[in-house]
């Protein structure tokens, strides 16, 4: 199954926006075939949560941005050369100045 399209919500003002998105991947055999995967050769579907935020001050925008914020640890692929996880949550915050 291929993974459904990313669906975000943002809500957004002149001095400040919000935006909330879920990526939802379905499960996916590894090997090309038919039926039941195997288990060794079947990645389990999951669901990550991001989030970022701003706030326009004069000429500054501050932010923070999180990605994985349900923090679920995921085996994302074993191929080629071995299992690979999810990356996990990850929090950034920050400070932007632009000239006008």
């Amino acid at each position: 199954m291929s993974p459904l399209p990313f669906h975000l919500v943002t809500l957004t003002h002149p001095e400040w926006d919000v935006s909330l998105g879920v990526n939802w991947y379905g499960a996916m055999r590894e090997h090309a075939g038919q039926g039941a995967p195997l288990p060794n050769y079947a990645i389990a579907d999951r669901v990550t949560l991001d989030a970022t935020a701003a706030y326009l001050l004069g000429d500054f925008r501050f932010y923070a941005t999180g990605t994985n914020l349900l923090n679920t640890p995921a085996l994302v692929s074993r191929l080629p050369f071995g299992a690979r996880g999810q990356a996990p949550m990850m929090v950034q915050v920050g400070v932007k100045y632009g000239w006008r």
